[in-house]
C-alpha cells in the first residue's frame, strides 16, 4: 500500500511538472505569452480555491464560520509573507522587486503536501478509490503547474531554476503521503482548516499580486486576452472537476 502511495505521488509530480515545462518550453517565447500564462495562474489559482479547497473544507462537517476564519488567516498570512519578502529584497524606495515566486513556491508547497495526504487517505480506504483520487489530482495539477512554472519565469527565474524549485516542491506530495500513511488520523482534525488557509492563500496570491501585473498593460487587446486567460482558468478547473466527479 505504502509503495502504491509513492508511486502515484511521484507520478503526479513527473507529469505535472515536466508537462509545464514542456508546454512553457514552446510558449513562453515573449513577454506578453508569459503574462497571458500569468493570468491563467491567477484564474486558475482562485479557481481551485472555490471549486475544490473551500468545498472539500465545508464537506468534512467543520462548521462554515470556522473554515471562512481559516480561509482569512491563510489570505493574511500570504499578504504579510509577501510584504515581508519584498521588505527583504528591497533597499530603496524605488524597489520593484515582487514576492510572487516566493509565495507561488510556498503555496505550491503547501498544496502537494496535502494532495499527498489526500492520496494516502483515499488508498487506506481501498485502492480504487486511492487510484481515482491520484488520476484527479494529475488533471487538476497540469494546469496549475503550467500557471506556477509561468510566474515563476516571469518573475525572473530562469527555466531550469523554475524547474528545480517546482520539483522540490513535488517532492512533498511524495513526504505528505508517507505522512498520511502512518499519521493521517492524528492529522484529520486538522485537514479541513488546511485546506482553507491553502485557499486563502491562494486567494490572495490570485486576486491581489498576479492579476495587477496584467493591469500594467494598457492596451485593449492585451487587456481583452489577459481577460479571456483568467477566464480560461477558471474554465478549466471548472471542467476538470465536472468531468472527475462523474
Amino acid at each position: 500500500m505504502l509503495l502504491q502511495i509513492i508511486f502515484w505521488t511521484i507520478l503526479i509530480g513527473f507529469i505535472g511538472v515536466g508537462g509545464a515545462f514542456v508546454f512553457l518550453k514552446i510558449f513562453s517565447k515573449k513577454e506578453e505569452h508569459l503574462l497571458l500564462v500569468v493570468s491563467f495562474a491567477a484564474g486558475a489559482l482562485v479557481g481551485v480555491s472555490f471549486l475544490e479547497l473551500l468545498p472539500e473544507a465545508l464537506e468534512t462537517g467543520v462548521g462554515s464560520g470556522e473554515i471562512l476564519g481559516a480561509t482569512l488567516l491563510g489570505f493574511v498570512f500570504f499578504y504579510v509573507m509577501g510584504r515581508f519578502l519584498i521588505w527583504h529584497h528591497c533597499h530603496d524606495e524605488h524597489c520593484t522587486a515582487r514576492a510572487s515566486a516566493s509565495l507561488i513556491i510556498i503555496g505550491d508547497t503547501l498544496h502537494n503536501f496535502l494532495d499527498g495526504m489526500v492520496i494516502a487517505a483515499s488508498f487506506l480506504v481501498g485502492a480504487p478509490l486511492g487510484i481515482m483520487t491520484a488520476l484527479a489530482i494529475i488533471f487538476h495539477e497540469i494546469p496549475q503547474e503550467v500557471g506556477d512554472f509561468g510566474v515563476l519565469l516571469h518573475s525572473g527565474y530562469t527555466r531550469s531554476r523554475a524547474l528545480l524549485m517546482n520539483g522540490v516542491s513535488a517532492v512533498f506530495a511524495v513526504l505528505g503521503g508517507i505522512i498520511g500513511f502512518y499519521f493521517f488520523e492524528s492529522f484529520r482534525g486538522f485537514l479541513p482548516y488546511l485546506l482553507a488557509m491553502t485557499a486563502g492563500g491562494f486567494l490572495y496570491l490570485g486576486a491581489s499580486d498576479l492579476l495587477p501585473q496584467t493591469h500594467e498593460s494598457a492596451k485593449r487587446a492585451s487587456i481583452f486576452k489577459f481577460t479571456i486567460s483568467f477566464l480560461a482558468g477558471i474554465i478549466v478547473l471548472l471542467v476538470l472537476g465536472l468531468i472527475i466527479k462523474e
